[in-house]
């Protein structure tokens, strides 16, 4: 009798694990889930008596920082398993926040936060270049022409090096 029991409650552990997978359940759930399951599974008091501290361990952060992260640091930064960071990753690490792009990556954009985020305005420097350089830039280019000879007029890359765009210094052979 005891075995339809044990299948109807590992039935229903998985499809609460996934439920709480799929939303996303903060770790004090999880706990509390996994001590009701154990207390309905009828476990011996001992195992609950060794899930208490783990529990407690890992839902304290200070603690599971301590006695859990800080060993796994420690042993990972020894055995060298990370890669070292790059210098191009360096440089994006400190320059700064990644302003609505991280909603995306999050996979769960809050769309009220997005668009209560303000728009950067540009620069003075910025908008003249845009109305001077590039305006001019577009006018000398016709895509038409662009498509069928694949290539800028010169006319248009003399603007490109006299104007310095992107900060490219174009030798006067280009291949």
């Amino acid at each position: 009798m005891l075995l339809p029991q044990l299948d109807v409650l590992l039935a229903v552990s998985a499809v609460l694990a996934l439920a709480f997978a799929f939303v996303g359940a903060p770790l004090w759930l999880w706990t509390l889930a996994t001590f009701a399951g154990l207390w309905l599974g009828g476990a011996p008091l001992l195992a609950l008596y060794i899930a208490l501290p783990v529990a407690f361990v890992m839902n304290v952060p200070p603690v599971r920082r301590y006695l859990v992260s800080l060993p796994i640091f420690v042993i990972v930064k020894k055995l060298g398993i990370l890669p070292k960071i790059s210098e191009t990753e360096r440089t994006a690490l400190k320059a700064g926040n990644v302003w609505i792009e991280s909603e995306f990556f999050k996979g769960k954009p809050n769309l009220n936060r997005i668009m209560q985020q303000p728009y950067p305005e540009l620069t003075a420097e910025e908008r003249a270049f845009l109305d001077g350089p590039v305006e001019k830039l577009c006018a000398m280019v016709s895509d038409w022409d662009v498509s069928r000879k694949r290539a800028l007029p010169d006319a248009a890359w003399e603007h490109i090096k006299r104007e310095r765009f992107w900060g490219m210094i174009i030798p006067k052979e280009r291949t």
